[in-house]
């Protein structure tokens, strides 16, 4: 595990809702399946902001911004 080689100060989550609690923007740099099907109206009520970076083009862009996010991909519009 990486962890020992991490640096102390890094927050450990226990799930990717978690992760988004109180986050102003969040970035997918991965296509992992547990990232696929994420509950995104979840996903926007647990954000302070909307951003949502996909550099992986994982997500319907007019899905997303019918959420309410402000959802930005890589490559397409």
């Amino acid at each position: 595990m990486a962890k020992p080689m991490l640096p102390r100060e890094l927050t450990y989550c226990a799930n990717a809702y978690e992760t988004c609690q109180g986050a102003d923007a969040l970035v997918l740099m991965t296509e992992w399946n547990q990232f696929r099907n994420l509950d995104w109206q979840r996903v926007g009520e647990a954000m302070a902001g909307k951003v949502v970076v996909d550099l992986r083009n994982v997500y319907q862009p007019q899905r997303m911004r019918d959420l309410g996010l402000d959802y930005h991909c890589v490559g397409r519009l």
